[in-house]
């Protein structure tokens, strides 16, 4: 699949959201981007537990530190892609 495929993806996902929380454009849009955070966050976690049982106190902070620029990637990502969408969902939706 092309790469635009996640890119559409990331809209139509970041659009449910801002179709279901029905705060306008604004809150669709901080909900989505925050939706779409919410993985990294995760993944965050994962990878600090799984530095520590396999590499110790350096493979913690090693995957923390992978973790928060993953986190911060996906963030700017989310807040791009889900986050229009989301603005638009919402304002569909509207309050």
């Amino acid at each position: 699949m092309p790469g635009g495929a996640s890119v559409l993806g990331l809209f139509l996902a970041g659009f449910v959201v801002g179709l279901m929380v029905k705060e306008g454009a604004l809150g669709g849009f901080w909900n989505a981007t925050v939706a779409g955070a919410f993985g990294g966050i995760i993944l965050t976690i994962l990878l600090s537990i799984f530095g520590a049982l396999i590499g110790g106190i350096f493979g913690f902070f090693i995957g923390l530190f992978s973790g928060i620029a993953v986190v911060i990637v996906l963030l700017l990502v989310s807040m791009i892609f889900m986050g229009i969408g989301g603005a638009i969902g919402g304002f569909l939706a509207g309050d």
